[in-house]
Parts: structure tokens; C-alpha cells; sequence
């Protein structure tokens, strides 16, 4: 039991109760499920992950563009889009290199979610911030980022301009 609590013990507990309620449902065994199936219950597959991380991208970045910074709640999609290019690069994709584009996207946000200790950038710059940065006396005009959320929605500034200003500093 002590090798179960070691490889689950960074689930919350209503991870947990929700995993184990969803092994007893569909589970069709009579043996103990190993931990890696629990967790799979608990917070899906690495696969199932990237194909909901590249929906919040495509939504996220069909909302803001290449001129808005953002944030997104899910980091890994900061460091994928650093690897494809930044955040410039990726909106200058078109709909149609998107759909052989998607696929390394997903391989990246996979092959990223099994590299722990990978740096990655608070925010993806647009051009807004960019250009400001360019000139000191247009630094107080810098625009704040957009956060963007697990489900791709764009989020006001106001809404991360007190409790996440400190996050995207």
C-alpha cells in the first residue's frame, strides 16, 4: 500500500475519490488496479491531455492574435510554442499548414509533460509588448497579457490584474 500512496500522493483527494469511483464503474478485472491506471482515471493520458491543451491553443490564439501577450493556465502550451517558434511564429500559421502542424504540436506537448525541470516562459509575447520593449519611455504602455484558460476562453486583463499580476511579472 505504502508503493500505492508514493506514486498517487500528488493527486488531490477528490482526484482520488473520482479515479476510484471510475474504476469501480468501469473496471471489468478483479485484481487491484496499478497506480498508473488510477492516474490515468485521476487526470487522463499524456495523448488526451495535448489534444485538450492544442484545443485551448487553436481557441486561445483564434481570440488574441499575434499583437496580445498572453498567459495560458496550461504552462506546457508556453513551452511548445517556444519550440515551434514563439508566439509570433505560431499565429502567422495558416488553417491549412495547421493540419500538419497539429500533430507536432501534440508530440511536443507530450515529449514536454515527460521532461520535468524544463524552463518555461511565464507569458508568449506579442507584437504589443515587443514593440514597447523596444523603447524604454514606452514601457509604462506595455499592455497587459491575456490569460486564457483550460477550455481555450479568453480571460479580461482585469481578471488576471490582481491575484496573477504577480504570475505574469
Amino acid at each position: 500500500m505504502q508503493a500505492y500512496y508514493m506514486a498517487l500522493k500528488d493527486l488531490s483527494d477528490s482526484e482520488f475519490e473520482t479515479a476510484i469511483g471510475k474504476v469501480l464503474q468501469d473496471r471489468k478485472f478483479n485484481k487491484m488496479p496499478m497506480p498508473g491506471e488510477i492516474r490515468e482515471y485521476a487526470i487522463g493520458n499524456a495523448e488526451d491531455k495535448a489534444i485538450l491543451a492544442y484545443d485551448a491553443f487553436t481557441k486561445g490564439k483564434a481570440q488574441t492574435g499575434a499583437y496580445e501577450s498572453v498567459v495560458f493556465e496550461d504552462k506546457l502550451i508556453h513551452a511548445v510554442v517556444q519550440s515551434m517558434g514563439g508566439w509570433y511564429e505560431v499565429c502567422m500559421i495558416t488553417e491549412d499548414e495547421w493540419k500538419f502542424k497539429r500533430r507536432e504540436f501534440i508530440d511536443l506537448y507530450r515529449a514536454i509533460s515527460r521532461s520535468p525541470g524544463r524552463e518555461i516562459p511565464e507569458r508568449l509575447i506579442g507584437l504589443g509588448e515587443a514593440g514597447c520593449s523596444q523603447n524604454p519611455d514606452w514601457m509604462r504602455h506595455t499592455p497587459l497579457p491575456r490569460m486564457i484558460n483550460h477550455h481555450g476562453e479568453v480571460l479580461g486583463h482585469q481578471q488576471i490584474a490582481h491575484d496573477k499580476q504577480g504570475m505574469i511579472e
